[in-house]
């Protein structure tokens, strides 16, 4: 049997979940947050179901109250999904479009496997900065290949690197 609390709150289930995981005392009863919202955009009464796997003692549901009572436009944890939202999303299309990018250019190059694979390797880190939508830490990673003697050679040219690092200064100009 799952014990279920109720709220009035406009609040985003996945943010909301996400905070109730950080909580050490809640985490190990929590299932899940559901939250229905009205065609409109209003909200219904008790819009906000928080389930739990065992009813909460007094205490608990003190917890549970802070956590709806704080949460809001200025809680850190809607601002780290708000900033999630705006730029990692984007950040992580641009990733990957700048892999396509690159792995066209290869095929345009004609480029051996051998190649494709050594360069895979060499530039791990900055393909992986890219898919995680991290690009200010991937041009980062560029410079520090490029520092150590890693890059520019002869599965990547400087050409190349001067082009890539060109595309990433432009898209952290446009953030």
């Amino acid at each position: 049997m799952n014990w279920e609390y109720k709220y009035t709150k406009d609040i985003d289930a996945a943010i909301f979940s996400h905070i109730v995981k950080l909580d050490d005392v809640l985490v190990s009863k929590f299932i899940q947050t559901k939250v229905s919202k009205n065609m409109d955009g209003t909200f219904p009464t008790d819009n906000v179901v928080v389930e739990f796997n065992a009813a909460l003692t007094p205490e608990e549901h003190d917890i549970l109250n802070v956590l709806i009572d704080t949460y809001g436009p200025t809680n850190k944890y809607v601002e780290i999904f708000a900033i999630m939202k705006a730029r990692a999303v984007k950040g992580r299309a641009f990733g990957a479009w700048m892999i396509d990018y690159v792995g066209s250019r290869n095929v345009q190059m004609q480029k051996t496997s051998e190649q494709m694979v050594a360069m895979t390797g060499e530039l791990s880190s900055v393909m992986s900065l890219l898919m995680g939508g991290s690009i200010e830490l991937a041009y980062g990673a560029f410079q520090q290949l490029e520092a150590g003697g890693v890059i520019p050679n002869s599965n990547y040219s400087a050409d190349e690197l001067a082009e890539d690092k060109k595309l990433v200064q432009a898209y952290i100009g446009n953030l």
